[in-house]
């Protein structure tokens, strides 16, 4: 639930109107049921709605002409804003299935011969040798289907920075193998 507030105040986005916060706690009941329809997380709304009040109340101090009907301006930045989070949720997605799909190419036995499917074994298993305690740990979740976005409860990082870190150590242990 948005707070109510009887002055103007200023926040991580910006100037925050008070006419402004006060509609946006009119439309929320709406606009929540946008944010979970589209994104399925109440809380990624609220923080979509504070970054679209901030938007629009600087807008609306600059009485800007385009903010003629202020209930409908907030509503369309807000959607404006919760489709661009949708997409850039669904880049992520497409980046991580290709990522998964280079991952399995690496991980997968077709090699040639015999000796080149051990040698790729012994590689693989020199690779989680030389995995930290929290590059394991993500591995094997990642071995068992998990997706990044699944291990942000554990983590207390987003997708992202678990990819970026995990991604960061694979590559330092596969280069420590190298110089060998």
């Amino acid at each position: 639930m948005l707070i109510d507030v009887a002055d103007n105040y200023q926040d991580e986005f910006g100037a925050v109107n008070a006419k402004v916060l006060r509609e946006a706690r009119n439309i929320w009941h709406f606009s929540r049921k946008l944010a979970l329809k589209i994104l399925g997380d109440e809380a990624r709304g609220q923080v979509l709605m504070m970054r679209a009040v901030a938007e629009v109340s600087k807008k609306f101090m600059a009485e800007d002409s385009t903010v003629e009907h202020l209930p409908s301006y907030l509503s369309q930045t807000f959607r404006r804003l919760v489709f661009a989070e949708a997409k850039k949720n669904l880049r992520h997605q497409e980046l991580e299935e290709k990522y998964f799909e280079t991952l399995a190419e690496l991980f997968q036995d077709d090699a040639v011969s015999e000796e080149a499917k051990v040698c790729r074994r012994i590689l693989i298993k020199e690779i989680v040798l030389r995995m930290d305690k929290w590059t394991k740990t993500v591995h094997r979740y990642l071995e068992l289907g998990y997706k990044y976005n699944e291990l942000v409860p554990h983590y207390g990082k987003t997708a992202n920075i678990i990819r970026a870190t995990y991604s960061r150590k694979l590559r330092e242990c596969a280069e420590g193998l190298r110089g060998k």
